[in-house]
């Protein structure tokens, strides 16, 4: 039962460093969303110049529009990759960790058994060689 509510307060605080980490990945969203809201607002800027610079000009400027939205991009992907990596990597460390101590645990009650089994059918053989002997009146 113990054993029960111990797993019961390590999933609290899992969830509970789950939900810290969730704010931590909503915020960082939200920055993200933000940046690019501000990169969009340039972008329309940008898209009212093209409307009146001559049409060599605006194949110019839709190329860098193209570009610095592209990079923009990129790098917030490299990002937003490398911290669920980040994050994926500390879970699987957590679970490991979790697992290897709930397997320790379960080796030591599973080495009582093996004993306990061994015992019984130590005394089963005795009991039958007791009851042969017995029987052919050697004892």
């Amino acid at each position: 039962m113990d054993h029960f509510f111990e797993r019961l307060r390590g999933q609290r605080n899992m969830d509970r460093q789950n939900n810290i980490e969730d704010s931590e990945r909503k915020e960082k969203t939200r920055a993200y969303l933000n940046k690019i809201q501000a990169q969009l607002e340039e972008n329309f800027s940008l898209l009212k110049d093209i409307k009146e610079a001559p049409k060599k000009k605006e194949e110019e400027t839709l190329q860098a529009i193209r570009e610095s939205t592209l990079d923009v991009v990129h790098n917030e992907n490299v990002k937003v990759y490398r911290n669920v990596q980040a994050v994926v990597v500390s879970e699987t460390e957590k679970v490991s960790d979790s697992l290897n101590k709930m397997n320790e645990r379960l080796n030591k009650k599973l080495n009582i058994a093996v004993i306990f089994s061994i015992l019984a059918f130590a005394f089963a053989i005795l009991t039958f060689a007791y009851t042969v002997l017995s029987k052919y009146g050697i004892l």
